[in-house]
């Protein structure tokens, strides 16, 4: 587990941040690089397993470098994507992304010039000319990078990371502004409550938030959901997204590590995963649709895997 790199944190903070994922780490880092004092509370630091937002196109990557985080891809087995392939009713096509010299999509900072996105330092240069590279997303275990963010968040001096559970907000006598957060710590000695004050405190500690709903009426809309797969193996279309469309609902599939892939396809009715759901009804309908994809597109041992795949999420 990260550690924060100070040990005395201040009575005020200026920023405090509720949830360490992506949006939480990153604002951490960009306030303390500041000169803010952040504290960061999450309410479990261990490395998340989840199946969310494994693949960071090439505006992502872009903007993790002008964020100065881009070494936050590396050493997490990421796999370099540069474009989709889609199967439209037996059809294919390739979406490629755009080539760096005709859309150059860079940040202006000191790393990344404008004009050119850099490619990473950790991979080399590719033997194409200049005017023949590609813009590149990535792919990645969402665990992994999570964790990556949470460590460079923690390595600024001026940000103090707490494991606790924010159970509600604090506010100025007049009840008009937030000024902290009631916290409660959960250890082997037992549970600690702490009050947290803070000149601005940011809530995103994610769309089932406890706490926002404390200051305003907007709820959030889930519009799709899908069934996950992770599988073990290798595409035989590594470095393209793959998609598929045909008599069922649309699946996506790439490669989030050099040895497991990951298959998305939104489920026609609610999912087996709530109460009274039936995951043999998932699995089933995940070989219905494997059975559409063209045999091309994937690993023969795609099919075989499916057969017996006790991973769904």
């Amino acid at each position: 587990m990260p550690e924060a790199a100070s040990s005395r944190p201040p009575d005020i903070y200026d920023v405090l941040i509720v949830g360490a994922g992506v949006a939480g780490c990153v604002l951490a880092v960009t306030f303390a690089r500041q000169g803010r004092n952040v504290l960061l509370l999450e309410r479990d630091l261990r490395e998340p397993d989840r199946i969310l937002g494994e693949l960071l196109q090439p505006g992502g990557v872009a903007a993790l470098e002008s964020l100065g985080l881009g070494d936050c891809l590396d050493g997490i087995d990421a796999i370099p994507l540069r474009g989709y392939r889609l199967s439209y009713f037996g059809k294919e096509t390739t979406f490629w992304y755009p080539r760096i010299a005709d859309y150059p999509i860079g940040y202006p900072t000191q790393q990344t010039s404008p004009a050119k996105l850099a490619l990473p330092p950790s991979e080399p240069k590719r033997t194409l000319g200049d005017e023949d590279e590609r813009h590149e997303g990535k792919s990645f275990h969402h665990g992994r990078f999570i964790m990556k963010l949470r460590d460079a968040a923690m390595k600024e001096e001026n940000v103090y990371a707490v494991e606790a559970n924010a159970t509600g907000l604090l506010w100025s006598s007049n009840h008009d502004k937030v000024i902290g957060i009631k916290s409660r710590e959960t250890s082997t000695e037992g549970s600690k409550v702490t009050d947290y004050f803070a000149h601005l405190t940011v809530l995103a500690d994610g769309q089932s938030s406890n706490l926002r709903s404390k200051v305003t009426s907007t709820k959030p809309i889930s519009k799709s959901r899908f069934h996950g797969l992770l599988m073990e193996g290798e595409l035989s279309s590594c470095g393209l997204s793959l998609g598929v469309i045909g008599h069922g609902p649309p699946a996506g599939i790439y490669q989030i590590g050099k040895k497991d892939r990951y298959e998305r396809i939104p489920p026609k009715q609610p999912s087996p995963f709530t109460a009274g759901g039936n995951a043999e009804v998932s699995r089933k309908r995940v070989e219905e649709k494997q059975a559409e994809i063209d045999a091309k597109l994937l690993a023969p041992a795609l099919y075989d895997q499916v057969q017996g795949c006790a991973s769904i999420g």
